[in-house]
């Protein structure tokens, strides 16, 4: 396969590649976890493998003046909801108030972090990232130091650095649309 001598097919597909994932990030943004944002996770489950009224979860939640950010049916008898920060005291109001409408439900968890936390998380996420492009920038200056002519060796590594940056602007383009369409959220795992 000659693929120097088509390389404007390949360069034409990475741009609107390139450009398709810029403007879902512009447009979109990025469904941020729990972890970087602060708020409580709630995940609800069926003891009896029963399905689970969604109404009924979200009227409980309304009852209770609880504004929810996300409502995510993980499958029939499995419930996620994410809300701003509240209490064990509101979660429990809200469990009852479910089981007061004959619904055979209990906490599978249940996980609350401050905004606080979440904005030091995405502190250090960002400098975690930032080192490690600084990281790779040194390594690839080091490792392409004695490339001989007609190329120079600087040449080599800003190819790198342009690729490494292709690589992930189209992985985050991915996930704002994957954020947007199928609700699913950025953690440290993903920064990890």
């Amino acid at each position: 396969m000659d693929i120097v001598g088509k390389r404007r097919i390949f360069l034409i597909a990475s741009g609107i590649v390139t450009t398709i994932c810029l403007l879902a990030i512009v447009i979109f943004g990025f469904k941020l976890s729990i972890e970087f944002t602060g708020g409580s996770k709630l995940e609800i489950v069926s003891n009896d493998n029963k399905a689970i009224n969604e109404s009924v979860v979200r009227k409980a939640f309304d009852s209770q003046k609880i504004k929810v950010v996300t409502f995510k049916k993980n499958t029939d008898s499995d419930i996620t909801v994410r809300t701003d920060t509240i209490s064990d005291a509101q979660k429990n109001q809200v469990l009852a108030r479910i089981t007061e409408t004959g619904a055979n439900v209990k906490e599978k968890s249940f996980d609350t972090l401050g905004p606080t936390i979440g904005g030091e998380t995405r502190i250090n996420a960002l400098k975690a990232v930032g080192l490690a492009i600084v990281a790779i920038t040194l390594y690839i200056a080091f490792a392409f130091r004695k490339v001989s002519k007609p190329v120079s060796s600087w040449k080599f590594g800003i190819s790198a650095i342009i690729a490494l940056m292709h690589d992930v602007l189209v992985v985050l383009g991915v996930f704002a649309i994957a954020g947007f369409v199928g609700g699913i959220e950025i953690d440290t795992l993903f920064i990890t």
